[in-house]
């Protein structure tokens, strides 16, 4: 529980650290099982100002998602893969888990 800061936090902090940076920000879809964060593929355009760093590849940041923000998740017991078999499956998909469930349903509470 104490990883957790905030619900919602997380989202805030990445809408703030897009506008800080002048990049678009994420599309952000949330369902009982799911949250979806599309990020719009930055054009020559949008990326000016960003730094002269070349953007991570498509691979790459699906990459260090999966290692730092779901392994985190499935580890903790709070997501389960679709496909554990397979984890880096182009159809692999996550779900939550009854211990994730409860602890959004907990998290809900607090909000009340």
């Amino acid at each position: 529980m104490e990883m957790v800061e905030k619900t919602g936090s997380g989202i805030r902090s990445i809408r703030d650290l897009c506008r800080q940076h002048g990049v678009p920000e994420p599309a952000i879809e949330v369902s009982d099982s799911w949250v979806t964060v599309t990020f719009p593929r930055l054009t020559a355009q949008d990326s000016r100002g960003v730094g002269t760093k070349s953007a991570l590849s498509r691979d790459q940041v699906g990459t260090k998602f999966r290692n730092q923000i779901l392994k985190l998740l499935i580890d903790a017991g709070w997501l389960e893969m679709t496909i554990p078999d397979k984890p880096t499956s182009s159809k692999q998909k996550y779900r939550l888990t009854e211990k994730g469930r409860n602890l959004l349903a907990e998290l809900e509470k607090l909000e009340e």
